[in-house]
Formats: C-alpha cells, sequence, structure tokens
C-alpha cells in the first residue's frame, strides 16, 4: 500500500483495493491516478461507503515548545478500525497548541499530564 501503511485487516484490504477501482465514484481519470497514489483518500472512502465508525482516545502530556505547550507522550487508549482512524487521529492531535504549562499548571484543579481527547468519526 502506499505510504507504507499496512492494513492488519484483510478484509479491509481488499475492500479498500475494490473500491479504489470501483466504477461508482465518480472521478475523472487524472484525478482516478490521484486517487489510487493518495491512500488517505481511499482510507476516508471506505469509511464513508462502508458507513465505519469510531471513537479514538489517546491520552497526552504537555511540554513546553517555544510557541506553546504541544501533546508529547501520545498513547493510545481505544481506537476501534485503528487501521483508518489512528494515524489521523494523532496527527491531529498533534497540531494541536495550548498555553505554555506554568500558565495552565497555575488554574486550579488543572493538569498538564495524563490528559485525553476522544476523536469521533460518523459519516
Amino acid at each position: 500500500m502506499a505510504g507504507g501503511f499496512i492494513f492488519e485487516d484483510k478484509r479491509i484490504r481488499e475492500k479498500i483495493k475494490d473500491i479504489s477501482l470501483s466504477n461508482d465514484i465518480e472521478f475523472n481519470e487524472s484525478q482516478r491516478d490521484r486517487v489510487e497514489e493518495n491512500l488517505e483518500t481511499i482510507k476516508d472512502v471506505f469509511a464513508i461507503k462502508e458507513n465505519i465508525t469510531s471513537k479514538c482516545t489517546l491520552s497526552f502530556d504537555l511540554k513546553d515548545t517555544e510557541s506553546g505547550a504541544k501533546p508529547t507522550n501520545i498513547q493510545v487508549k481505544s481506537c476501534p478500525n485503528k487501521e483508518l482512524f489512528l494515524a489521523g487521529s494523532i496527527e491531529n492531535l498533534q497540531r494541536w497548541l495550548y498555553s505554555n504549562v506554568k500558565k495552565i499548571a497555575q488554574k486550579k484543579g488543572s493538569s498538564t499530564t495524563g490528559l485525553e481527547v476522544t476523536f469521533n468519526y460518523s459519516f
């Protein structure tokens, strides 16, 4: 598969192959070529077509950077259908930027470790 992403579930691999080549997806020829090369697009089409949902829960800590606090030590708590949703969940979390750790720690009851977030996927 493109990008070195390996699907653990053979059923998912086969369905993605079928979707990427199917005639019921309306792409012109150049778009079709790009879709074949773009695994993320194929995964999204698969999830939508098969009505697959997921809730990926990640835990993380915050670490200060020059621009603010960023998620670090990201751990997977749960992620059904991880072949489709885990990488995107981690990538999205890594984009988040918070106030610096010292500022967060000053707020009563606020923590900068052991935080959790859940990404809900429903099409």
